[in-house]
């Protein structure tokens, strides 16, 4: 619910009014018209008419037995639009003339409620058993996916395949294998060639 409230032909510059409506847009109603009585400009007394008229309109369509809350009043659209300019002249001398502007503006303001906080608590908050189902789905295991076992079955075969041996370790093993003979049998078979070859006495 909003109500609306104008004040038209004012004679005064639109721009003027402008920089006054500016420190008031978006403010609380009540708040608006006591920041405005400190404000020493001319524009100051129209908008404090204004909002007045505004909140009497407001209240007229709300009903004289509901009373509203002051606190929920905020003034949602305020602007000043430029009206007419009346044109004179200052005559000079040697038969010239200075013209002369007179602008008006006019004044409009729309005021509204403001939304409580008890409807933002009723949208957003969820409930315990939403809470709970959530938590269930957390506890169920995760399904085994094809993508898985085929994992699995690739690691296995990596392990299952025997590494092949290079040239360098060929090499290596036979050295150690040569250098492992014992020397004791060696010797035995040459002094077994000495005692057949040497003649009897």
């Amino acid at each position: 619910m909003n109500a609306i409230a104008k004040y038209n032909k004012i004679r005064m510059s639109p721009r003027k009014a402008r920089l006054v409506a500016d420190k008031v847009r978006g403010a609380n109603a009540f708040d608006a018209i006591e920041t405005l009585k400190h404000i020493p400009n001319k524009a100051a007394g129209y908008i404090i008419k204004v909002l007045k008229s505004a909140i009497a309109n407001l209240e007229s369509k709300h009903g004289e037995k509901e009373k509203f809350v002051k606190s929920t009043v905020y003034i949602q659209e305020i602007y000043v639009n430029q009206g007419r300019v009346l044109k004179r002249i200052q005559p000079v001398s040697k038969g010239r003339a200075h013209p002369i502007r007179k602008p008006s503006a006019h004044i409009t303001v729309k005021i509204g409620f403001k939304k409580t906080h008890a409807t933002k608590e009723s949208t957003a908050i969820p409930t315990p058993a939403s809470d709970s189902s959530n938590k269930e789905k957390k506890e169920l295991p995760k399904k085994i996916t094809s993508s898985d076992t085929t994992k699995k079955e690739t690691t296995a075969a990596v392990k299952a395949v025997p590494k092949r041996t290079s040239a360098k370790e060929m090499s290596s093993k036979t050295t150690a294998t040569k250098n492992t003979i014992p020397k004791k049998a060696v010797t035995s078979k040459t002094s077994e060639k000495k005692s057949k070859t040497t003649p009897k006495k």
